[in-house]
């Protein structure tokens, strides 16, 4: 069965953050037939457009959590509006609440530790928005030298807690996609 892949874009999202991921997936898929689906997924359907000015395609969020095993939040300069965006914050507190496996790229870990997704568990985000992200998120346990972090599923006083894991950056992103394959397929 293929693991469906919901990609999360916000205005001023970062292209690169997108397509390296997006690429190590399609390699897989050209490898294993089948074995990963994805779609661009935003607050509102129809266009977003990234920090180069380029427009994507995307649909709304996905009612349905079901359909999907592994939400990844792609970062960018847009993020810190994108905290803002109560019906993403809601829908990644749902996500986080499925079942589905959470990932981030770069300092798309913001946004996870803006819906609390990462409280009282270790993440990584992009070294420039290390200050910003220990200031407003104490709650993390930030790690800026890792280049990925892993956080497994847990469960904590009868609440389920997903599968987390976050990236240092664009290039560190394509390492944690990599990692998630390795996991997935050996």
């Amino acid at each position: 069965m293929a693991c469906r892949i919901a990609f999360v874009l916000f205005p001023g999202f970062q292209q690169l953050d997108l397509a390296g991921p997006m690429a190590v997936f399609e390699v897989a898929r050209l490898a294993r037939p089948g074995s990963y689906t994805w779609r661009l997924v935003a607050s509102g359907a129809g266009t977003v457009r990234s920090s180069a000015g380029v427009d994507w395609p995307a649909t709304a969020l996905p009612r349905r959590l079901d359909e999907i095993d592994l939400v990844m939040v792609i970062g960018g300069d847009g993020v810190d509006a994108a905290c803002s965006d109560t019906r993403l914050i809601a829908w990644l507190q749902r996500a986080g609440r499925s079942g589905a496996r959470i990932a981030s790229i770069c300092s798309g870990s913001i946004l996870l530790a803006a819906a609390g997704l990462l409280d009282d568990r270790a993440a990584t985000t992009h070294w420039s928005r290390g200050r910003q992200f220990a200031e407003e998120f104490p709650a993390v346990r930030l790690q800026p030298e890792r280049i990925f972090v892993r956080e497994p599923a847990q469960r904590r006083r009868g609440e389920r807690l997903p599968e987390l894991w976050t990236s240092a950056g664009m290039t560190a992103g394509i390492d944690l996609c990599l990692a998630l394959l390795a996991r997935d397929h050996g």
